[in-house]
């Protein structure tokens, strides 16, 4: 929920989320937003809204301030209660570079619809510009703000925030924040990483994944699997 600083009109606003170990949830700083007119008054996170009807979800508060915010990088990371992770777990973040038309996808709620996956065409552009940003064209609508996006290792590269893609335009693009900037000035996630690194199998060996440290931007391997039938799996790290 939304309020108008000048006006005090309130407004229902849907975005896309992830649960981050320590109890947080990760989306983008519009989602959240900490400047301009419009700011949050009430949030809270609906899980495994899966159906229309609602059907076997759960809601979980979210505080409408964030703990660490960047409107530059369009993240914002805010404290979820309920013990939310503790019952759904938690997604996996790496700082990998998805270059080369490398095959992603994307697990969101569009226009604040049941959750669903695009993987269909699902990439990153060869061309990409310099810095944080990354261009991609998986298929998103409005409500996808704050969604990853995922390497076939089932781990989150970047976060998506900003649509623009036309199927009819090959040069068109989406836009996204790489989690390797991201990751870079939050201290919130890096923490999250480091808790996943301790509770996770062993790693492959560098010579496979080109380096074993995950707080440094290297070229993505294609190392592990999807489960397509279950999108669950890839948010719990299974």
């Amino acid at each position: 929920m939304l309020r108008n600083q000048k006006t005090g009109q309130e407004v229902g606003s849907s975005c896309t989320g992830e649960l981050i170990a320590g109890d947080y949830v990760l989306t983008n700083h519009h989602c959240l937003p900490q400047s301009g007119d419009l700011r949050p008054v009430k949030a809270s996170l609906l899980m495994d809204y899966l159906t229309l009807d609602g059907k076997g979800s759960k809601r979980f508060d979210v505080e409408p301030s964030p703990q660490e915010f960047s409107a530059k990088l369009d993240f914002a990371v805010a404290k979820v209660s309920g013990g939310a992770v503790a019952e759904f777990g938690s997604v996996r973040l790496v700082a990998a570079s998805p270059e080369g038309a490398r095959s992603l996808l994307v697990i969101h709620h569009p226009l604040g619809r049941p959750k669903v996956m695009s993987r269909f065409r699902c990439l990153a552009l060869k061309e990409q510009a310099e810095g944080a940003e990354l261009r991609h064209r998986c298929d998103t609508l409005g409500g996808s703000s704050g969604s990853l996006l995922y390497a076939m290792g089932s781990e989150g590269v970047a976060l998506h925030k900003e649509g623009g893609l036309d199927p009819a335009d090959t040069t068109s693009f989406n836009t996204a924040t790489r989690m390797s900037a991201i990751l870079a000035e939050s201290k919130v996630l890096q923490a999250a990483v480091a808790t996943a690194g301790a509770d996770a199998p062993p790693a492959p060996k560098a010579a496979d994944r080109g380096g074993d440290d995950p707080m440094k931007s290297t070229p993505l391997g294609s190392s592990g699997g999807l489960d397509t039938g279950q999108m669950n799996s890839i948010l719990r790290g299974q």
